[in-house]
């Protein structure tokens, strides 16, 4: 297996809450998207305080949450594929 495709979204050096709310994740602003937030949005992820998971078939999706503010820092959603790498054209 391969990734392929991945998408990774980090809030680390924004800090302006009017830039931030026009930015929304699932419909929500992500200055409103906290630990707890997510939780409830998706109570068949796992984790822990600072990282929320979910595991499909096909993607894998990742949110980190800053330990002191709770607030989302990074996003992540990747895809594997089987690829063959074999180059045989033949």
């Amino acid at each position: 297996m391969t990734i392929l495709a991945r998408l990774e979204f980090y809030m680390h050096s924004e800090d302006d809450p009017a830039v931030l709310s026009k930015i929304e994740f699932d419909g929500v602003p992500v200055t409103e998207l906290t630990r707890e937030k997510a939780g409830e949005m998706y109570p068949d992820w796992t984790g822990d305080e600072v990282m929320w998971l979910k595991y499909g078939l096909e993607y894998k999706y990742d949110l980190n949450f800053d330990m002191t503010s709770g607030q989302m820092t990074k996003f992540t959603v990747e895809r594997e594929y089987d690829v063959d790498w074999s180059g045989d054209q033949s």
